[in-house]
């Protein structure tokens, strides 16, 4: 498969799965005295996603608080 077929693939299949699933994909720069390697690691750490999602509902949930109150 060609480099262009592919990237065409990975967009494809991308918008199937965001529309089965819906996820939002966020860029996290390497906070400083972080090690590189622990850092990318949480990108398959089961609690750190966890984590990641409980923090967004919080978020949701006190946000949408605010907008009712407004």
């Amino acid at each position: 498969m060609t480099e262009r077929a592919s990237d065409k693939f990975e967009n494809i299949k991308s918008r199937i799965e965001k529309s089965i699933n819906p996820y939002i994909t966020l860029r996290i720069e390497l906070p400083e005295n972080v090690e590189r390697e622990e850092f990318m690691e949480l990108e398959n750490n089961q609690e750190f996603s966890e984590q990641v999602n409980t923090f967004v509902k919080d978020w949701i949930e006190t946000h949408k608080a605010d907008k009712v109150s407004a």
